[in-house]
């Protein structure tokens, strides 16, 4: 199960009339350098005041390697340090979906 297969509210009026979705990787018209922007202009601009949800398990072997999030500055960078700084901004932190509950 997956956030995308909520049924009260479903997930198009979670997404449509409770929330303002900055970043989703499935649910974003922007893409590369653009989806980065976004989610680093909301890190700047909102730091303290997000929600941040993370939907599925977080690699964390081989110190994250397993899994890149995006480049920054040419650079990759793991889905574990991306969500160790976007986490330390957020106002709150929710993990939803199976991944999220039981790895």
């Amino acid at each position: 199960m997956s956030l995308e297969n909520a049924i009260n509210p479903d997930h198009h009026q979670f997404l449509k009339e409770m929330i303002e979705l900055r970043y989703h990787t499935h649910d974003i018209v922007v893409q590369g350098e653009q989806a980065v922007e976004v989610q680093l202009d909301t890190l700047e601009k909102d730091a303290g005041r997000f929600w941040l949800v993370i939907e599925g398990a977080v690699m964390t072997g081989a110190n994250g390697r397993y899994n890149y999030a995006f480049l920054s500055n040419g650079k990759p960078e793991t889905g574990l340090a991306v969500l160790q700084e976007f986490a330390s901004k957020a106002k709150h932190v929710i993990a939803v979906g199976d991944c999220a509950c039981y790895g």
